[in-house]
């Protein structure tokens, strides 16, 4: 079969249809034009453009960037030209897309505009990728994450996008500057955070189903996340209370030694946790809540005076349900507790104390 190298140098239309139709002419992105600006992207010419597969000069004297885009904007919503030419075509005019209306692209195609950013980021685009092309909406964003940062703010902004980020080895001022920008719980379980992204979650995007792993596994988290589920702590008090028997025995002592814990709300925690320290933990549990004294009870052969308050009076009853001290009773004239502390192994008298 002969051929001609370029359709345009033939005169004749009726030929020029022929040779189209016969594949007799140069594969050249000069032909493809000249053939859609003077036929239409009709089944002949998608059929000479998928008959090939290699790559194209688009650099040709005289071809107007306004001529490519009128091509451009007939193969982005055309279905009948492969992939491997659709991606070829557009990349090779450089063809930009930055409005869509109609999701009449199939996913593959789609995919295609993504990887090679001919589809760009912008707040439209990423309005329609979300509406149209859900599964596509990660991959459109790992392509354009600096874009979609400066996009994704206040009601553009995304929980569910955002936490996938979060597993992405990407820089932690972008998780963090993302992060600001949701409300939406989000669980730290079996998660890999970096500890700034750890503690601004905790600050703001505390899951509550969390917080049973949080008080149970305290002592696992670093010296700067701590501070965070102690605060977390104190706001769920009546949750801690609940969990008092499997919580963390440091984030208990720790809690309980907190100046910014009222007296009340350590009482009642103390009062459930009691059994759970051991007698030298306990003696240090009160001297941090601030009854060094009733805490000498626990130290061999001191003496502590006691004095009636409302206070002690509240402790030694905790200490005495808690069988940690065997009784004690008010000693009106001294204005102090006497307090019957429990037998020391090796004793067999009680000690009564002043």
């Amino acid at each position: 079969g002969l051929g001609v190298f370029v359709i345009s140098e033939v005169t004749n239309q009726q030929l020029q249809e022929e040779l189209l139709s016969r594949k007799l002419m140069e594969y050249s992105f000069e032909n493809i034009l000249y053939c859609f600006e003077n036929f239409g992207l009709n089944k002949e010419l998608i059929a000479f453009i998928n008959s090939k597969q290699c790559t194209l000069n688009y650099v040709i004297d005289g071809v107007t960037e306004q001529q490519k885009k009128a091509l451009g904007q007939k193969v982005l919503h055309n279905k009948e030209i492969s992939d491997e030419r659709y991606q070829e075509i557009l990349g090779g005019i450089d063809f930009k897309v930055e409005q869509m209306d109609v999701a009449d692209i199939s996913e593959s195609k789609m995919r295609i505009l993504i990887k090679t950013r001919i589809l760009v980021m912008n707040q439209t685009l990423l309005s329609f990728v979300r509406n149209n092309y859900d599964n596509l909406i990660m991959f459109y964003v790992e392509k354009n994450l600096r874009e979609y940062v400066d996009i994704a703010k206040g009601e553009n902004a995304r929980g569910r996008e955002v936490v996938d980020i979060l597993d992405w080895p990407v820089d932690i001022e972008i998780k963090k500057e993302l992060l600001a920008e949701i409300k939406t719980p989000i669980s730290i379980i079996g998660k890999q955070y970096e500890e700034e992204i750890l503690i601004a979650i905790l600050e703001r995007n505390l899951k509550q189903e969390d917080l049973g792993y949080l008080f149970e596994n305290y002592s696992q988290f670093s010296d700067w996340v701590k501070p965070e589920i102690l605060n977390i702590a104190k706001r769920y008090v009546s949750v801690l209370e609940q969990m008092v028997a499997n919580a963390d025995i440091k984030l208990l002592f720790d809690f309980l030694g907190t100046i910014s814990v009222s007296k009340t709300t350590k009482h009642s925690v103390f009062r459930l946790s009691v059994n759970r320290f051991a007698i030298e933990q306990c003696k240090n549990v009160l001297q941090r809540m601030g009854y060094s004294n009733i805490a000498k009870l626990f130290v061999k052969n001191a003496k502590p005076k006691i004095t009636n308050t409302a206070d002690n009076k509240v402790i030694l009853d905790i200490l005495k349900n808690a069988r940690l001290i065997v009784t004690y009773t008010l000693d009106e004239e001294h204005k102090c507790y006497r307090v019957t502390r429990n037998k020391s192994k090796n004793k067999s008298l009680p000690t009564e104390l002043l």
